[in-house]
Order: C-alpha cells, then sequence, then structure tokens
C-alpha cells in the first residue's frame, strides 16, 4: 500500500471513531414556553365596538345566557365553570 492510501484510511478511521464516541457533538438545550394560561373564571362585560354583534342563543346551552367574556374576548356561554365560545 502507498503512504497516501495509509493516511486515508487513518484519518477516515479516526473521523468514524471521533463520531461514534461523540466527540466534536455539542449539546443543545432551551427553556420551554410556558403553556398559555386561561383566565381564571367568567369576567362578563360589555363588548368593544370593534366586537362581532351577538349571536342567536344557542339550543344546546339550556338557558345559558350569551355573555361577552372580556378575558377571552369572545361571545360565549358559561357552562359548569368552562368558558364555550360561541363567537
Amino acid at each position: 500500500m502507498s503512504l497516501s492510501k495509509v493516511i486515508a484510511s487513518a484519518a477516515v478511521t479516526g473521523g468514524m471513531l471521533a463520531g461514534a464516541l461523540g466527540l466534536g457533538a455539542a449539546v443543545a438545550s432551551a427553556d420551554p414556553a410556558p403553556p398559555p394560561l386561561p383566565p381564571a373564571g367568567p369576567s362578563p362585560g360589555s363588548p368593544p365596538a370593534w366586537a362581532p354583534p351577538k349571536p342567536v342563543e344557542p339550543s344546546w346551552a339550556n338557558g345559558a345566557q350569551e355573555v361577552w367574556d372580556q378575558g377571552w374576548q369572545h361571545w360565549g356561554v358559561w357552562m359548569n365553570g368552562v368558558f364555550v365560545p360561541t363567537y
């Protein structure tokens, strides 16, 4: 074998060994984004001027009133402590 083949095979073998050992690999890490939290509870108020008109009360709401919620910025119905937007 010629000297150039020996040097080339040694370089390839060394590179593969370094890759297998994880040399030169950087560890990337980032803090995860905190999950968005919904408003704690109903905060009904008067709708702003840009709000769409109040929709028709849904039949599935069982008589619950359609309200504008300041926290969610939507028309919706509060049922069992959960805000269901109806836009």
